[in-house]
């Protein structure tokens, strides 16, 4: 199954450094829009088999644009693909927060991995010969690079696209890092 992953588009809490994870459900901002337009565009002609996204609003708005250059509407919304649930730490700043030691309330990084990878398994025999877009959040985005390609610790800008090839049997192999270059 080739996966197409897309980042939502900026937030007011993207612009602000701040935690949104999956309680506080934020908009795009207006440059938000204008990228979404951007990927849109780079993504014209490709042909999704199916369309997956996290049903929180910011992706929602993100999926909704890029649809827009799309010839098949094929989507599911699928709430394995929210933004991790950080609890009391939602709406903290970042420069604020001690990753090393998060509050209690917070979804365990065990437990969101096994949610995000379970998701992917789920749509995998049924798709396993597709192309898959999925619009989500860079929280998912680097758990999945970091599950199957341990060591990347790449960063995962806005309404960036990577691209890699999911295999159940653990064969996966990385096409595209995190890339924004269709924002230049």
């Amino acid at each position: 199954m080739e996966l197409y992953l897309v980042r939502h588009a900026q937030t007011e809490l993207n612009l602000e450094k701040r935690i949104a994870g999956s309680r506080i459900d934020t908009l795009l901002t207006e440059k938000g829009i204008q990228q979404t337009k951007k990927i849109s565009e780079r993504l014209k002609g490709e042909n999704f088999d199916l369309i997956l996204s996290s049903p929180l609003t910011r992706t929602r708005q993100t999926l909704k644009i890029i649809l827009e250059n799309q010839l098949e509407h094929n989507f599911q919304f699928d709430k394995g693909l929210i933004e991790r649930d950080w609890g009391s730490l939602s709406g903290e700043f970042h420069k604020n927060v001690d990753f090393e030691n998060l509050a209690v309330d917070t979804e365990k990084i065990e437990d969101f991995e096994k949610r995000i990878i379970s998701t992917l398994e789920k749509y995998y025999n049924e798709n396993k010969d597709s192309k898959v877009l999925v619009v989500t959040h860079s929280g998912v985005i680097r758990t999945v690079l970091n599950k199957f390609f341990p060591g990347s610790n790449l960063i995962v800008p806005n309404v960036s696209l990577t691209v890699f090839k999911f295999c159940i049997n653990g064969n996966h192999s990385l096409i595209l890092e995190p890339c924004d270059s269709h924002l230049n």
